[in-house]
């Protein structure tokens, strides 16, 4: 290899990836590392501290280790990590490295040591290293010039991680936050809404970067593809008024359509049969909004959901220790609080305050309504929970106080005995009442939560948008639930639901201890 080619594959990152560089074909071939239009603009316009929104199987986390693989080996000294979702998906990572060392162009370093989880040139003082976020270990606490962090919004811990290592990165080290939506009330949702609206005025420090699932070249199937839908195999698709806007908002074609409608099947065949709860909404984004507002497999009608929105407003008052107010307390009228209990410093506390009543319909029929009137959520400690919980009963006309007696709920629990009005729990079957304190969340109960609320959601009138937010991270997967992001407002909401029929049916006048100044 002649020294001017050398230097630039040492110059050129672009040059050294796909000349130097080969991967595995979906045909399982070993081909050039050849740059497809997203990797091009990735490499193209990173700029240090980026966040992306992508879709999935575009080759992002490619892209990015074969630059932290090629500055590993060109400039002396270079810690780069990559932190992926899972322990199978890290392992596949690192073999994909290992793969490049043993196959790189001669004239090049070689590694003395390779392990499960580490690469390292000893003359270059340089490492790569690959790990799970499920392990929370990374690396030996030196410097990290590159930190590649891979499917972050399905981190199971992201802030414990992130923090830490942000720490070690110096002016100069890049930082990639890259993943496919999952829902909204999650970090990496905030954190690009944040970049989004913050970049162009320059306040913030992560550059925004957004990609469309039809810039992948391989998102499209002709007319005569024996993958398309036996039904879409022929020119001329009969298109619904959503994909004729597709099409003419985006310049698509039919090819594109072709291929979504074969992805929309097969997610939904899956999702039927237990085997992913991935949506194609989030998997293949088309915008940067609503790819967060995931609306299949929800555990609550989505279109109830967004006509819902238009009672969410500001709250009327935001008092004391942050308590956010829609409706102040009203004379004879008997509130739920309900209090989803956090540790502290690991996890967040909600209280929400309810007001069931009966109202007439048109008709003269009787229904039940339920009115979201305050929000509490925070850090809170269990001791400081049980004041705060007492405080807001108070203030709600004695309110009954509905704890979940889970974990974290036992130490509120104790501080509450001396609050007359507790809930007390009762059997959801016989509805016969004990004498045990607070709502227990089990494997057999959460359903019937979750039941309770969805039945009830037509006559619910909720201000705060968060609570809506979170509805929407409660997700169907096969015969359970699960949630994808924040759930403590939700789990707030679901206790005042499961709990409200054990309020009292009178109470005296409106209540103020606790807090003076009120």
């Amino acid at each position: 290899m002649n020294r001017e080619v050398i230097e630039r594959l040492v110059t050129d990152k672009r040059y050294f990836i796909e000349n130097a560089l080969q991967i595995e074909s979906k045909q399982r071939m070993r081909v050039p590392f050849i740059l497809k239009p997203v990797q091009e603009d990735m490499l193209a316009t990173r700029s240090g501290r980026d966040i992306y929104v992508k879709p999935a199987q575009v080759g992002s986390t490619s892209i990015h280790m074969a630059i932290f693989y090629h500055d590993s080996i060109t400039k002396p000294g270079t810690n780069s990590i990559v932190i992926a979702h899972e322990e199978f998906i890290a392992q596949h990572l690192l073999n994909k490295v290992h793969f490049w060392v043993d196959t790189v162009s001669e004239g090049f370093p070689k590694p003395r040591h390779k392990s499960a989880y580490e690469i390292t040139w000893p003359e270059l003082h340089s490492s790569f290293y690959i790990g799970s976020a499920r392990s929370y270990i990374f690396g030996r606490g030196e410097t990290i010039h590159n930190l590649l962090c891979s499917e972050f919004a399905y981190w199971p811990d992201t802030v414990r991680i992130l923090a830490p290592a942000l720490e070690r990165i110096p002016p100069g080290g890049h930082l990639v936050i890259e993943s496919t939506p999952n829902g909204e009330l999650n970090e990496f949702h905030e954190l690009y809404k944040s970049a989004k609206e913050r970049y162009p005025l320059g306040t913030s420090a992560f550059k925004p970067h957004f990609y469309p699932w039809w810039v992948e070249a391989d998102y499209s199937l002709p007319s005569d593809s024996p993958e398309a839908l036996p039904t879409d195999r022929h020119p001329g698709l009969e298109l619904t008024p959503d994909e004729e806007m597709l099409i003419n908002r985006h310049c698509l074609t039919e090819d594109h359509i072709r291929w979504k409608r074969m992805k929309v099947v097969e997610l939904e065949q899956l999702r039927r049969d237990g085997q992913t709860a991935r949506l194609f909404s989030q998997e293949f984004p088309e915008d940067d909004e609503t790819c967060f507002l995931a609306t299949e497999n929800m555990a609550y009608n989505s279109a109830l959901l967004m006509e819902m929105e238009k009672y969410c407003t500001k709250p009327m008052l935001t008092g004391p220790d942050n308590i956010k107010i829609w409706k102040g307390p009203e004379r004879d009228k008997h509130y739920v609080v309900a209090v989803d209990p956090g540790l502290a410093k690991q996890a967040r506390t909600a209280i929400t305050v309810w007001d069931f009543h009966i109202e007439k319909n048109e008709d003269g029929m009787e229904f039940e309504v339920g009115e979201h009137c305050a929000t509490l959520a925070g850090l809170i400690p269990p001791a400081e929970t049980a004041l705060l919980a007492k405080n807001i009963g108070r203030l709600y006309n004695r309110a009954l106080i509905a704890v979940e007696a889970n974990g974290h709920g036992l130490a509120v629990i104790s501080d509450l005995r001396d609050y007359s009005n507790l809930y007390r729990r009762r059997n959801i079957v016989s509805g016969q009442t004990s004498m045990e304190i607070g709502w227990l969340t089990t494997s057999r109960t959460k359903p019937y939560m979750i039941k309770e609320l969805a039945k009830m959601l037509p006559n619910l009138r909720i201000h705060d948008r968060d609570i809506l937010s979170e509805m929407r991270n409660v997700r169907i997967a096969g015969d359970t639930y699960i949630t994808v992001g924040l759930d403590d407002l939700h789990m707030s909401a679901a206790i005042a639901l499961s709990c409200r029929q054990a309020r009292p049916k009178l109470r005296g006048l409106i209540g103020q201890a606790g807090w003076s100044k009120w």
